[in-house]
């Protein structure tokens, strides 16, 4: 990417998040919360409750349990949580935490958290949540629907506050960057291994294991994300799981593949010919090699730091798409992906 090529690599990072680096994410949350009258938000998902308590876990894979965080427009956040989180939450000291012994269905933390709610709220009664596009709320609809009601009866409102929780993660700081920088040259080195490691009479599922063992290999902690379909000159599908397809000579095989360090993502796509790639499809390879050559050479030149990230994708994409009609080839997507908790990016 044009960005990454600006940057140093391999910064130092450490995993976790300090109690400095929450503090901060707290501070800039609660400046945009006062100023969009939010007295406070109320945040349910994986993504947004690390983000501002650092608890990471793979027990978000249970549907079982709801885990509410509430960050309130002064004060410190808390917890709304299962007993089995307890001490997991009180080990950093960032958050206060409440705990009521899930599960417990006549009552999932609902009356615990109304009471956190109203005690905490200020003179807006407006509580935001992860209402807008890209966010969902993790808990039982009916729960949702009777939280609501309850706190009507205490003049309080639930409004979307996905705009501020997106504008907020989409800034990364230094120690987040790190961590996206080491997953992407984790599965930049796996990737340059791929084509030594699939072959023609391996099925997409033997090659999708063997390129999650590179990725592995090279340091990421986690491949949940990695889709191998493939075909005769080119592939129909690009979100499926892999298949008991054979891999014959000639076919291109997709890598869509999405790995973390530290729960942080790397999405990192690349084609692979099978053996030799037929002729028609080496020479477009070719003509898009020369194409984004050509303006990537334009954009370093013309580079102005003043410019926003998303106006240098959409300066890069007008020079890509220029350069590759010279070549007789249409620009069929968005330059647009995301790299932070969640495999997350504009539709394309």
């Amino acid at each position: 990417m044009l960005l990454c090529s600006l940057m140093p690599l391999y910064r130092a990072w450490t995993r976790g998040d300090s109690v400095a680096e929450l503090s901060a994410r707290l501070a800039r949350a609660q400046s945009k919360m006062q100023e969009n009258m939010i007295d406070a938000l109320l945040l349910t998902t994986e993504a947004n409750v690390r983000y501002f308590t650092g608890y990471h876990s793979p027990f978000w894979h249970s549907p079982t349990r709801p885990w509410f965080v509430v960050v309130p427009s002064t004060g410190q956040p808390v917890a709304v949580i299962p007993t089995i989180g307890e001490d997991a939450f009180n080990r950093n000291g960032f958050v206060d935490v409440v705990t009521w012994p899930a599960p417990r269905p006549e009552d999932d933390g609902i009356s615990d958290l109304v009471r956190v709610l109203t005690n905490i709220t200020g003179p807006s009664g407006q509580i935001g949540a992860e209402l807008g596009p890209e966010m969902v709320v993790r808990m039982p609809i009916q729960d949702f629907d009777q939280l609501r009601m309850t706190l009507t009866h205490h003049n309080l409102t639930i409004v979307d506050a996905g705009f501020l929780l997106q504008q907020m993660r989409v800034i990364k700081s230094t120690s987040e960057i790190a961590k996206v920088e080491v997953e992407c040259q984790a599965m930049s080195a796996a990737h340059k291994e791929i084509p030594a490691s699939i072959h023609a009479g391996m099925t997409e599922i033997q090659a999708c294991k063997a390129i999650k063992r590179l990725f592995l290999l090279h340091g990421a902690d986690d491949t949940p994300y990695v889709i191998c379909r493939s075909g005769p000159v080119s592939y129909s599908d690009i979100i499926g799981h892999p298949t008991e397809r054979i891999l014959t000579p000639g076919d291109m095989l997709v890598v869509d593949s999405g790995c973390q360090v530290d729960g942080y993502f790397c999405d990192y796509n690349r084609n692979y010919a099978v053996d030799q790639p037929e002729q028609r499809v080496a020479a477009a390879y070719s003509a898009v090699n020369k194409a984004t050559d050509a303006a990537l050479k334009r954009s370093v030149l013309e580079w102005r730091f003043e410019i926003s990230m998303q106006q240098c994708l959409m300066q890069w994409e007008f020079k890509l798409k220029g350069a590759l009609d010279a070549w007789g080839i249409q620009l069929a997507c968005n330059l647009q992906s995301g790299h932070q908790f969640i495999l997350q990016r504009q539709p394309s």
